[in-house]
């Protein structure tokens, strides 16, 4: 058959006759025969689009008239039209350039047809194939554009940003090859529900998710479920950090590896909470060097055990939570993370905001970290700080009479109050101005999908950089 153009963006382009430069560079990773049986399949049997519509797009063919001919389709049979080559016709017409000894797109649409009849069962699976072969040249280009990038690359770039870049590229490959299953019977979804329970009955823990390592705290919450979001705010020196670390410690000590994205401490500061809260040491005693050689030989000892505890810091200043996305991604591939710790989520950024769009970007990091969470099926902890007057109760007569705070109180709240899952506040209604001598702390629990909204007591131990259950560890 002669080969039929189509006129795309007003240049003449072959779509039956690929040039010999893309054959080569794509050798291998495309399969006309299979587009063309695809193509054909639904022009007999249009009921067939709904097998493959969310496995497949139009830039999922390799063909431009292929692509160009399942865009129709998917127009004409969406709009409740009939798809077949005498409908498609005059659109084609219009747009293909014809030879004097070619027959025509008509005359193509038809050979299509006789293609089809071998995939009307197995189609999805078909489909399939072609996705595959389609992300293996989206990722063809992706890689040869980061080399082409790395080669021009000035020696001031930063190396490790022009590989982020690449690693940024195949992410979004990666995530336009998930399937949108658009909607499911609820048979389905009960299904997931009974896998679910079994999974929390086999765990024995009587959690949905992680636990926090305090048991009064689980009890509010069921763990922390993989796929959500929780925030625990307060003030500066209230503790956040700290619960934080300790419900990760926990975890890690129960075998669940963790990753914590600490943006406002050194990666030093952080592992020195950990070896204070885990061994009984005075923080300030470990900063300070404040020990006899006898007693840091007995710290450097003991401390090789807390060494070998799953926790991952990075400590990166001025992360993206698209660049979060992409490092959690590869530390849950690598490490098996099972929590997420974001300390604390408004010193993050937002790829393509100004610095003044602070509103706006607070939005996109509340979204972009609820889609880390469901991404990556597991539980994020993200840390936020509450407004500077939220103590003062709002009488110019009397500073000092406390409020409990709300929701409304986080700082640059956004979306974050709508799109996590719960709310954990942390606060001392009689603390002093520092908080540093708070021993008792109340938790919260302003918003809670999973319990009830209600406030559980803490106890503090600041100098040792904990916070104690009054039920025991779990």
């Amino acid at each position: 058959m002669q080969p039929v153009q189509i006129r795309n963006r007003g240049v003449i382009v072959s779509v039956n006759q690929i040039t010999g430069t893309a054959m080569s560079f794509f050798d291998g990773m495309f399969n006309l025969q299979l587009e063309r049986a695809v193509l054909g399949a639904i022009l007999l049997k249009n009921d067939l689009l709904d097998r493959v519509i969310h496995i497949i797009a139009a830039d999922d063919f390799f063909d431009e008239f292929h692509a160009a001919v399942f865009e129709q389709c998917v127009a004409a049979i969406q709009a409740n039209r009939i798809a077949t080559p005498m409908t498609l016709r005059s659109y084609f017409e219009a747009r293909v350039e014809v030879g004097e000894n070619e027959k025509g797109p008509v005359h193509y649409l038809m050979d299509l047809t006789s293609h089809g009849a071998v995939t009307l069962t197995g189609i999805a699976d078909y489909a399939k194939v072609l996705r595959g072969l389609s992300v293996r040249r989206k990722a063809s280009v992706a890689f040869n554009e980061a080399l082409e990038r790395l080669r021009l690359a000035a020696p001031t770039d930063d190396a490790m940003k022009l590989i982020e870049d690449a690693e940024a590229s195949l992410f979004k490959i990666t995530e336009g090859n998930k399937v949108a299953h658009g909607s499911v019977h609820i048979s389905d979804a009960i299904e997931d529900v009974l896998q679910q329970t079994s999974d929390a009955l086999q765990r024995g823990t009587g959690l949905a998710g992680i636990s926090t390592g305090f048991p009064e705290l689980d009890e509010v919450c069921g763990g922390l479920e993989p796929g959500t979001v929780t925030l625990l705010c307060g003030r500066p020196g209230m503790g956040k950090t700290q619960l934080a670390m300790n419900m990760g410690e926990r975890a890690a000590l129960r075998g669940d590896p963790v990753l914590m994205f600490q943006l406002e401490m050194s990666r030093q500061q952080n592992a020195s909470r950990v070896l204070s809260s885990q061994l009984g040491i005075v923080n300030a005693r470990i900063r300070k060097g404040d020990m006899t050689f006898d007693e840091y030989a007995d710290f450097a000892r003991r401390a090789q055990v807390v060494k070998k505890l799953p926790i991952h810091i990075d400590a990166t200043p001025a992360l993206s939570i698209e660049q979060m996305h992409l490092r959690a991604r590869r530390a849950v591939r690598k490490h098996g993370v099972k929590l997420l710790i974001i300390d604390y989520l408004q010193l993050a950024k937002a790829e393509g905001f100004r610095p003044g769009d602070t509103v706006a970007m607070l939005s996109a990091i509340s979204r972009g970290t609820k889609a880390m969470a469901k991404d990556l099926h597991v539980p994020v902890l993200g840390l936020c700080q509450l407004k500077r007057d939220t103590d003062d109760a709002g009488s110019s007569k009397d500073k000092k009479k406390k409020r409990t705070p709300q929701m409304s109180d986080i700082k640059g709240a956004g979306d974050s109050e709508q799109d996590a899952d719960a709310i954990c506040i942390l606060w001392d209604a009689d603390a002093n101005e520092d908080f540093s001598e708070a021993t008792a702390v109340d938790a919260h629990w302003v918003k809670n999908r999973f319990g009830k909204k209600i406030v559980v007591p803490l106890a503090a131990e600041f100098p040792l950089s904990r916070f104690i259950s009054t039920r025991g560890a779990t």
